[in-house]
């Protein structure tokens, strides 16, 4: 899917996430703000997460340029399970956990036994299979990341994955680390 600019220009509830707080990255100060919504059963946003996410990140997180929000928006039970997982980490867990997810997406996808995988992912990364069965059986976990999901559709109008706001500004669909950079670039230039 091609990235769409939809050009819509959204209030500070952007900026307030529903159910949790954000994870951010990068400097407060930075002057322009990159919202993520994903979630790892998309094949888009794992291209996304492997191919764009670490050029962004190295030039324009690390450097201090763009602060990045990734939020979690869960599809289906399967993205549930994940980021049921990940948020259940200590946030210097967060991120470790979820890439494990995107990185052994194929896996995950074609698994005969998703439950299996997801509880072998988990190991990996050290969650052991009792917290497994504890977190997945906790309802009150998937509380938080429905809660954004519903702010997600209902205030932002979201309506699938990868969609991400630069500032203000929602770009729905697959992009390019060129055509994000180039949008990113047209922030800092206004700022």
């Amino acid at each position: 899917m091609a990235s769409t600019l939809v050009g819509q220009v959204f209030s500070q509830d952007l900026l307030s996430p529903a159910g949790r707080p954000d994870r951010p990255a990068g400097s407060a100060d930075a002057p322009v703000t990159l919202i993520e919504y994903s979630s790892p059963t998309c094949g888009h946003c794992v291209t996304y997460h492997r191919d764009v996410a670490p050029v962004i990140k190295a030039d324009y997180v690390d450097t201090g340029k763009v602060r990045l929000l990734f939020r979690p928006f869960a599809r289906n039970p399967v993205d549930a399970a994940i980021f049921m997982l990940a948020e259940a980490q200590p946030d210097a867990n967060y991120d470790r956990v979820v890439d494990a997810f995107y990185q052994r997406h194929e896996e995950l996808v074609s698994a005969p036994n998703v439950k299996a995988k997801l509880a072998e992912i988990a190991a990996s990364v050290g969650i052991e299979q009792a917290a497994f069965e504890a977190i997945l059986a906790d309802e009150g976990a998937f509380t938080p990341i429905q809660a954004l999901a519903t702010q997600a559709i209902e205030d932002f109008g979201l309506e699938g994955t990868p969609t991400f706001f630069v500032n203000d500004e929602k770009i729905v669909g697959g992009i390019s680390a060129t055509d994000m950079s180039a949008l990113i670039e047209a922030k800092l230039a206004t700022n």
